[in-house]
């Protein structure tokens, strides 16, 4: 609303400052660690402890098993959201379902208002479900990925009604992506823990490029260069079923390595 009644500049400018006043409110009222709020104990660390390479961070956090656990919970939760939402729900449904773009730009903005609403039940789903968060991610993505399958099962464009309803859907299981990190802090000794959860970040990213692209190429090949229609889209979205597939493999796959464990220095080579 901003950018159409003042323009790009003030549109930014505005954004930017309430970029910088959130920033601010953090720095005052969030606490920098658990140990800072009095939530833990001070972690005991020795002196003496040699502290940990680059090179031997990275081959502690890619050795663990929580680790790729995480990546694969990001990797199956987020990639469908990005491919909707980042690259092919608007042309899909201003080109082949008849929507205008302002119809469209309501569909994305009741995902992220839905997002909003629903992100903060998902850290207490996460805490209640312990070691065992990884099935509750694991049952969410897959309820998405059935409604996926029914959506595009018509061999005629869905409804409105039908893609908000999905956007909500979408909105419901998407956060889930993040259990992984929860999964991450809780297993890895501290000297590793952001290491891993940066490399688990990477999953939902990752999967995002590589069905996008492939959603791209399927798209390109199924229209033959004319205007893309319904079934194109439908079409293509069997590229983001079979990275979908993989992610849930790879959870299943990754089980069975969240026990808690600690870092023993002596046993640390130096690269």
């Amino acid at each position: 609303w901003l950018l159409h009644a003042t323009g790009w500049t003030i549109a930014f400018v505005s954004l930017g400052s309430v970029v910088i006043l959130i920033a601010i409110v953090a720095a005052i009222s969030v606490a920098d660690s658990p140990e800072s709020a009095g939530v833990y104990s001070e972690p005991s660390v020795e002196k003496d402890e040699p502290a940990l390479s680059i090179g031997q961070r990275m081959k502690l956090a890619l050795s663990s098993r929580a680790t790729w656990q995480g990546f694969f919970i990001h990797y199956a939760g987020l990639h469908a959201n990005l491919v909707f939402i980042m690259m092919w729900g608007v042309p899909m449904m201003t080109e082949a379902m008849g929507f205008s773009s302002a119809q469209a730009g309501m569909v994305l903005t009741i995902n992220s208002i839905a997002m909003i609403i629903v992100s903060p039940f998902h850290g207490r789903l996460s805490s209640l479900s312990g070691r065992h968060r990884d099935i509750s991610a694991f049952v969410l993505s897959l309820l998405h990925l059935l409604a996926w399958l029914w959506f595009f099962s018509s061999p005629s464009p869905r409804g409105l009604a039908v893609i908000i309803a999905m956007m909500i859907l979408m909105a419901l299981s998407s956060p889930s992506s993040n259990y992984g990190f929860d999964q991450i802090r809780e297993t890895l000794d501290r000297n590793v823990v952001a290491t891993a959860t940066g490399l688990a970040n990477m999953g939902g990213f990752t999967a995002g490029m590589i069905a996008a692209q492939i959603f791209g190429i399927m798209l390109d090949k199924h229209s033959g260069g004319t205007a893309f229609v319904w079934g194109d889209f439908r079409y293509a979205a069997l590229a983001v079923l079979v990275v979908w597939t993989i992610g849930l493999l790879g959870i299943l796959i990754t089980r069975g390595g969240t026990r808690p464990r600690k870092i023993r220095m002596e046993t640390v080579t130096e690269d």
